[in-house]
């Protein structure tokens, strides 16, 4: 009889110890995790951490307001047709600001955008909360222009020997903006073999334009930021006469290289 007992009163003890254990409140015991539970009592594996807020920029090629095509023919100020054959440049420095212009986050991420170019991930930035702007660089800054070297970097990243080239020499360092194509030069309003080329490279540090854009988005912890990057070539010519000037490599026709940087304000825009 007091083994019946003995064996009753220890499942009594041990359902008792059971139910108390399953009753435990299960969350999230981590205080540096965005769910705490500072009532959890039991980790549940639940916890889930802000790793910023990956942010991607869709590149739109324009011409006004139709997409840009290396198959059209424009026209510039003065009348001269022309067609596209190449745009790359390099885009860097990127901040993003809060409401009082502080800088809420930024990242070493940088690209080379060409024609072909669709989209840009930016990876993760720590942005939670108000964004207001993002500021970014046409071209790089005066260190990484004359001090990298891009035989030594490896394949695929934007500093890398590029085909067509963006380096011209180590005194010189690398070109920010080439835009090239073929112009009406002998005047029968075609565009074919008969033509010449305009070729315009801007290097030399003085010479990166610093872009501002209003984003005015707010953003949870880990919610993705996703930008339209809008590329509008029908800029980059305004006040130029590409019949008579039309070719610069920046310090062999400053006139016109200074032009084209003045022009560049009004290549890029995002919404």
């Amino acid at each position: 009889m007091k083994t019946i007992f003995k064996t009753a009163a220890i499942a009594v003890i041990g359902g008792i110890t059971l139910t108390m254990s399953s009753c435990k409140k299960e969350g999230c015991m981590d205080q540096s995790a965005l769910n705490y539970n500072h009532d959890a009592e039991k980790d549940n594996g639940s916890c889930v951490y802000d790793e910023g807020n990956p942010v991607t920029l869709n590149v739109n090629h324009m011409f006004g307001g139709n997409a840009m095509s290396t198959d059209s023919v424009y026209s510039d100020d003065q009348g001269t047709k022309y067609k596209f054959t190449r745009c790359d440049f390099y885009l860097s420095n990127f901040t993003f600001m809060d409401m009082d212009m502080s800088m809420k986050g930024m990242t070493d991420t940088m690209f080379i955008v060409k024609m072909g170019t669709s989209s840009l991930n930016m990876g993760n930035v720590d942005l939670t909360g108000h964004v207001h702007m993002m500021n970014a660089k046409i071209g790089l800054d005066s260190l990484t222009t004359y001090t990298v070297d891009p035989s030594t970097m490896p394949a695929g990243h934007p500093l890398s020997l590029q085909v067509p080239s963006m380096y011209w020499s180590w005194s010189s360092g690398y070109i920010f903006f080439a835009v090239e194509g073929v112009y009406d030069s002998n005047g029968d309003q075609v565009i074919d073999g008969s033509d010449a080329t305009f070729e315009m490279h801007l290097g030399m540090h003085q010479f990166a334009v610093d872009d501002a854009f209003t984003i005015h988005q707010d953003l949870e912890a880990n919610e993705a930021l996703t930008l339209n990057l809008n590329l509008d070539y029908s800029q980059l010519f305004t006040g130029m006469d590409l019949a008579n000037d039309n070719t610069t490599h920046t310090m062999d026709n400053m006139p016109l290289a200074n032009a084209l940087k003045a022009n560049l304000a009004n290549f890029l825009s995002v919404n």
